[in-house]
């Protein structure tokens, strides 16, 4: 019976990280414990090595493999967590319990397969809350990787994450040297289009980490602070 939870677990975590790839809100809480959890019991210290080290691990892990079902508990904290989001889209959007609960399920769909035990489709967040863009995704993993204790941001700790997600970073930067290019000529006579080609060079050599993740991939505090100023104090 032992095994058997612990392959639950260990399918549960990997969806998990599919999930909060995709910009899941809760998958990062759940990824957030399961680290949490897999500290105590290897005994690792360094959160950002064990958070960086575990995705990784999960990452590679064959998605075509079986999966046990839930159990009795953990279809019930599933379905409670459905129940809470279901009605905070009651409040958001206005509409009936019974659709809030299918859109919880779309939007959320470890929790909904957790508690359904059948295969939930993985575009549902985006259907639910709009399209998610890849800016969008990073900001969701920045907000689900734990704050150290003043609420400041652990960077370490971010950055480790964000260093699974080269693909992501690099989308998200060139959408944010776009927006700071289109920023700077919305008020210029003519088109848009006329003066955006130099208004892109001129920003790419403005924010030269912003460039150098646009081309690499790699996120860097540098470049996260142009892209998400809300995140820093100083």
């Amino acid at each position: 019976m032992q095994a058997r939870i612990y392959e639950s677990r260990q399918d549960q975590k990997r969806r998990a990280y599919a999930a909060y790839t995709s910009g899941d809100m809760h998958a990062g809480e759940i990824v957030n414990r399961d680290v949490r959890e897999y500290m105590e019991t290897t005994g690792e210290t360094n959160y950002s090595k064990a958070l960086s080290s575990y995705l990784q691990k999960f990452r590679q892990v064959d998605p075509t493999q079986s999966r046990p079902r839930a159990t009795i508990a953990q279809r019930r904290a599933a379905g409670d967590e459905l129940d809470q989001v279901a009605k905070d889209l009651m409040r958001w959007k206005a509409i009936p319990y019974s659709q809030a609960v299918r859109e919880a399920m779309l939007a959320n769909p470890i929790l909904a397969e957790t508690y359904g035990d059948r295969p939930v489709r993985r575009d549902g967040f985006e259907k639910v809350y709009g399209v998610a863009s890849a800016l969008q995704k990073v900001s969701n993993i920045i907000t689900g990787t734990p704050r150290q204790n003043d609420g400041s941001l652990d960077m370490v700790a971010v950055l480790g994450v964000l260093e699974l997600f080269g693909d992501l970073n690099r989308e998200a930067a060139q959408e944010g040297l776009t927006a700071l290019a289109r920023k700077a000529v919305v008020n210029l006579p003519g088109q848009i289009s006329e003066h955006l080609p130099r208004a892109t060079d001129e920003v790419r050599r403005r924010y030269p980490a912003l460039r150098r993740m646009a081309e690499s991939g790699e996120a860097t505090e540098e470049a996260l602070r142009v892209l998400y100023p809300q995140f820093f104090r100083d």
